[in-house]
């Protein structure tokens, strides 16, 4: 796979794309795992569209294959990052949270779309978390997600799931409930 990024990156999403979404695509399952937080981050950039979409299909064609065990396994392994990468991440100033859930919500692809607000929806940042949980009211199969963060160690992301789970429930069919 020949991988082509903008020619406008800066040395943070360089990093990125030489180190982790490198090791990402390059690996078996187990490894892809533990690099998909931080496959994700690249959200973070508000100026990585390119990444951003390439980085979208990646996860989404990885996580199709993934069994639903496996996609609650995730909520141990995600929260597990490079403490590299985290560094140059935080120190980067181009790089913020809020961006994160926006320019997620900016993919073509509505199903990778879904796919990275779960993913999201278990990130180690609380505010990413809840704003996640907010948006992912919009997307069948969306439920068994939002239950997921009802045991939230953050008070404000357990009653936001709380409340969009029962919208979500009340919105739902019998197939998403037995999901």
């Amino acid at each position: 796979i020949m991988i082509i990024f903008s020619s406008k990156s800066n040395a943070t999403i360089d990093i990125w794309k030489n180190t982790i979404f490198s090791n990402f695509m390059n690996n078996d399952e187990f490894v892809k795992m533990q690099y998909l937080s931080a496959v994700v981050d690249v959200f973070g950039f508000d100026h990585a569209r390119k990444e951003q979409e390439y980085a979208a299909k990646s996860i989404l064609e990885f996580m199709e294959n993934l069994s639903i065990k496996k996609y609650f396994h995730l909520e141990n392994v995600y929260r597990r990052w490079n403490y590299e990468w985290e560094s140059h991440k935080r120190k980067a100033k181009e790089w913020d949270t809020k961006y994160i859930c926006k320019n997620v919500m900016k993919l073509q692809d509505e199903e990778a779309r879904r796919m990275i607000l779960i993913l999201c929806s278990m990130h180690s940042d609380g505010y990413v978390r809840q704003e996640s949980i907010q948006k992912l009211i919009q997307y069948k199969n969306s439920l068994p997600f939002l239950l997921m963060r009802l045991n939230d160690w953050v008070k404000q992301v357990r009653e936001s799931a709380f409340i969009t789970a029962m919208e979500r429930i009340s919105k739902g069919n019998t197939e998403e409930l037995l999901f």
